[in-house]
């Protein structure tokens, strides 16, 4: 798609084509996947902070001292403006449908104890803002 741009030169208006830049897509040298077991993060004053934490038995510990070590080791932190947020939210949720539409409902996700639900926003709630999408 070509763009115009008006620029105005001597008591005239001149339109100049522009014509939109390739796109490329690349992959990060540091890209990896990660099955996060947790997030954590809240709200901050310019954005909404999300960090994924992922947990595991330590392997050595296990089979030198026969202990079990439960390691939780943060991965990544997202800092989203409210904006992509929302974004991510409505992409999540349309998702989150279509999974279960091809292979059938999800269960109920176990709340930590420590950080109740919000009240605005409880699992029954979030069912009939599936539901609506």
């Amino acid at each position: 798609m070509i763009e115009a741009k008006s620029i105005f030169r001597h008591d005239k208006v001149v339109y100049l084509m522009i014509p939109e830049p390739e796109q490329r897509g690349l992959r990060s040298p540091s890209f990896r996947e990660v099955t996060p077991s947790a997030f954590f993060g809240g709200v901050r004053p310019d954005y909404i902070e999300a960090t994924a934490v992922t947990s595991r038995i330590n392997a050595v510990e296990k089979m030198i001292h026969g202990k079990d070590v439960l390691e939780h080791t943060e991965e990544i932190c997202l800092k989203l403006t409210p904006l992509q947020a929302k974004a991510l939210t409505i992409w999540l949720l349309k998702n989150l449908k279509l999974y279960e539409e091809l292979f059938g409902q999800i269960g109920q996700p176990s709340e930590p104890e420590e950080i109740p639900a919000p009240k605005e926003l409880t699992m029954s709630k979030l069912d009939e803002i599936l539901a609506n999408l």
